[in-house]
């Protein structure tokens, strides 16, 4: 039931966020997450729309769990790397304690 939950308010805030910024999934192209399991990650990505190939997980197994600092250690990785490329979308979600919900678009400069 609590898994069930936390999806349905994912879900509601990633629809939310494309009605809100006019955006679709297919305009990003990276969806930034928590470093967690993969599988939770492949979870996260299903219910935002966003194909599982555009999550970056290089820091999963590089970091772990590094809790709120997850999002910024990846957009980083990003930047540096020149994975994220200038003008293209990142979608940033963050769930904490399965209560707390954000979401946060980025584009790159």
């Amino acid at each position: 039931m609590l898994v069930g939950l936390v999806a349905a308010r994912l879900e509601q805030l990633c629809t939310d966020t494309y009605t809100r910024t006019g955006l679709r999934p297919e305009d990003f192209g990276h969806l930034v997450l928590a470093n967690l399991g993969l599988p939770v990650l492949r979870n996260y990505a299903a219910v935002a729309g966003i194909p599982f190939t555009r999550v970056p997980t290089g820091n999963v197994a590089r970091f772990g769990h590094c809790f709120a600092y997850d999002q910024l250690i990846t957009l980083a990785t990003l930047a540096e790397s020149e994975e994220i490329t200038a003008g293209e979308r990142a979608l940033v979600l963050g769930v904490g304690a399965n209560h707390l919900f954000s979401s946060t678009v980025l584009r790159r400069l």
